[in-house]
């Protein structure tokens, strides 16, 4: 990895994280069908992850490197449920559809095991291939495994999937999705020490 230290993020740096995640996220398929229409996907996305990584701090983790080279928002299982991160106010008049995408990530989460749920996974597109986003996975793998912790992702690409395959990550669930004009959601569960 060629860029900064990574360090935990403050309250305060919610909204550049919102900023900088959903700029990453513009062209993701799940986020295109959550806000279809892009001029709003760029007003709503960023005030939607700022609330989540608002949550995230206090319940999880949200990990920056350097000046913002790349970003995770992690969530633990004490965090509070979807519709509080963000809430309506932070979706707009799309505050169904985020719903309905956060409901079936919800239904197939493990709720019979404590786990970090990686929310978020961003990278500086310049910057992509240089291990920013493994040196992220691996420190949060790390602290979790330390505490016999799994991790739970939900990715809305076949490469983010195949991605979290490498890192042991495994398929807990078909994918799901809420409608079926909707992309596909990955659920994948990731054990304590990345053993299946």
């Amino acid at each position: 990895m060629t860029a900064g230290a990574i360090r935990c993020a403050a309250v305060d740096d919610a909204e550049r994280v919102g900023w900088f995640v959903s700029r990453a996220v513009l062209d993701d398929p799940v986020a295109g069908w959550v806000v279809p229409v892009p001029l709003h996907r760029r007003e709503i996305l960023p005030r939607y992850v700022a609330a989540a990584a608002q949550a995230a701090v206090g319940a999880g983790a949200v990990h920056v490197v350097g000046s913002f080279e790349g970003v995770a928002v992690w969530v633990g299982t004490a965090a509070p449920a979807a519709p509080g991160r963000g809430g309506p106010a932070a979706a707009g008049p799309y505050a169904d559809r985020f719903e309905a995408w956060e409901a079936v990530v919800r239904a197939a989460r493990p709720v019979d095991r404590p786990h970090h749920r990686l929310a978020f996974l961003a990278v500086r597109d310049a910057l992509r291939g240089q291990g920013i986003g493994s040196a992220l996975l691996e420190a949060q793998h790390t602290h979790l495994d330390r505490q016999g912790l799994g991790a739970y992702a939900s990715p809305t690409t076949a490469e983010a999937r195949r991605t979290l395959q490498r890192y042991g990550y495994h398929d807990v669930a078909p994918p799901v999705r809420p409608t079926d004009d909707a992309p596909p959601t990955w659920p994948m569960w990731r054990p304590p020490g990345g053993l299946a």
